[in-house]
């Protein structure tokens, strides 16, 4: 017995050896990577959260670009090789009109010019985008197509011919805002000087633009690539460099929660946390096992992982940090403005003038604008079920704080180190 007790408690001391072996080369890894990651901020002043991703700070001002990196190698032996096609090749840009703020043309042989949006509110799903949207339709100069979204750039357009929802054409995306087109044509004003002045401006609402590039191998330009160097936004770019773009984001934890609860469409939902808890951690399970086989780059743009695979949809789309640096190697800084859902909804009335000011926008009188910030005064686009839904468990709100935090930490730093992002 005695033998018995002295064998186990050499082996239990072995054991605890190789674990503080183990637990040590980690620490000094840690160490190691933090004084790195220092050592390059004081040399380059590149946040901590961003070494290794950003080649130095001039790079987060952005830039206008229609690629996110360079041509991609080894063509021939890429499985995306043979894939794009000229179909889906960039549009424009086209001899716009100087006397239109927005950025609309007048066709060969036609009387009736042709517009494509001022700007775009590209995301995020479920962060509260539809009232932000319809509250900035509120002014006076603004108007939109027959819904707030038509999701052309990232879906429709790859749709076959003869589906309900196909817009295959890009007359098919410019008849989607005919009648705000003609209301552009006849809205305007004399300036000083005698020239008419067409003042209005059109919206497109798709809050998907900036995450679900996931149809990038047919593009042109991506040829051999195995991970997109055109996107959605590359197009929207290319069609009007000076298109200014807005992004609203929320928590990411409750952005996902707020997805679930949305999509009671979806089979066996239930409408549990024990369910909500299972599908987070089966959808966790998808973009880890995509990590394993390709690039995060890849994993980002992915269907399967965004859409397909995942029990819950846009799992991956709350990772706004990556999705953003690829969205600043194609817009330049000063045309994006990002909205924190939970500061605007504590403060309507001054996010909505920022708001106005970005877009370039006259500023309404103070009647106006307490009429168009009214709380209760907009649409919500709301699951029916929140009333009935149980709070999410707290271990399942753990896992996706610790998935999501070091990528907000990254758009912390993006934003100018502004603690807002962090959501902690």
């Amino acid at each position: 017995m005695i033998t018995f007790w002295r064998s186990t408690d050499m082996t239990s001391l072995s054991s605890m050896a190789v674990l503080f072996v183990l637990f040590s080369r980690l620490a000094v890894f840690f160490l190691v990577q933090s004084y790195l990651e220092y050592v390059t901020h004081l040399f380059t002043g590149i946040p901590p959260p961003l070494v290794g991703l950003i080649e130095n700070i001039e790079d987060l001002k952005g830039r206008h670009s229609d690629y996110i990196g360079p041509p991609c190698q080894n063509k021939s032996s890429a499985p995306q090789s043979n894939l794009t096609s000229k179909r889906y090749d960039f549009l424009g840009p086209f001899p716009y009109l100087q006397n239109y703020k927005n950025p609309c043309w007048l066709p060969k042989d036609s009387a009736r010019v042709k517009c494509v949006p001022y700007f775009y509110l590209i995301g995020a799903p479920k962060a509260g985008s539809t009232d932000v949207f319809w509250r900035i339709k509120g002014h006076p100069h603004v108007t939109s197509g027959r819904a707030k979204e038509v999701r052309w750039f990232d879906r429709l357009r790859f749709i076959k011919k003869g589906d309900p929802y196909a817009m295959p054409t890009f007359e098919d995306y410019l008849a989607f805002f005919e009648r705000p087109t003609s209301l552009m044509e006849h809205s305007s004003y004399k300036t000083k000087n005698g020239t008419v002045y067409h003042h209005r401006v059109l919206a497109d609402g798709s809050p998907t633009y900036y995450f679900s590039s996931f149809n990038w191998p047919l593009m042109p330009g991506n040829e051999g690539c195995q991970e997109p160097r055109v996107t959605a936004m590359s197009h929207i770019h290319h069609l009007w460099p000076k298109a200014k773009l807005i992004l609203v984001l929320r928590n990411p934890v409750t952005r996902l929660f707020s997805t679930y609860m949305y999509n009671t469409h979806l089979p066996n939902f239930t409408m549990t946390a024990g369910q909500f808890d299972k599908w987070v951690k089966q959808s966790m399970g998808v973009w880890y096992e995509c990590l394993g086989k390709a690039s995060f780059r890849h994993c980002m743009y992915d269907r399967h992982v965004i859409f397909e695979g995942s029990a819950i949809s846009t799992f991956a789309a709350g990772i706004y940090s990556r999705y953003i640096l690829d969205l600043l190697k194609i817009f330049p800084r000063k045309q994006i403005y990002f909205v924190h859902l939970e500061t605007y909804s504590e403060n309507i009335k001054e996010t909505l003038k920022e708001i106005f000011s970005f877009l370039d926008l006259p500023a309404l009188s103070d009647h106006a604008m307490e009429a168009v910030s009214e709380k209760n005064g907009k649409r919500r686009n709301r699951g029916k079920n929140y009333a009935k839904v149980p709070e999410m468990w707290p271990s399942t709100r753990k896992l996706l704080d610790n998935f999501y935090a070091p990528y907000n930490a990254e758009l912390s730093a993006i934003l100018d180190g502004d603690p807002r992002w962090l959501w902690s």
